[in-house]
């Protein structure tokens, strides 16, 4: 009968634990206005960076960068 708690309290344990965990759904751009909407849970804020890159002069640096 302990293991039965015992598994119950774990499962207790994650279910909390999931629903504190941040969860991004759905990223959305509007392509004609440029906004960015972002679906979530548990994200109170979010800081969103972007960089202008030219894929041309880093492929001619660089043009086959390996891991």
């Amino acid at each position: 009968m302990d293991d039965e708690a015992d598994d119950e309290q774990k499962r207790q344990a994650q279910l909390a634990t999931k629903k504190k965990t941040p969860v991004i759904h759905e990223i959305k751009v509007d392509s004609l206005s440029g906004m960015v909407s972002v679906e979530s849970d548990n994200i109170k804020s979010l800081t969103l960076k972007y960089y202008l890159i030219d894929a041309e002069i880093l492929f001619s640096r660089s043009p086959f960068v390996q891991d």
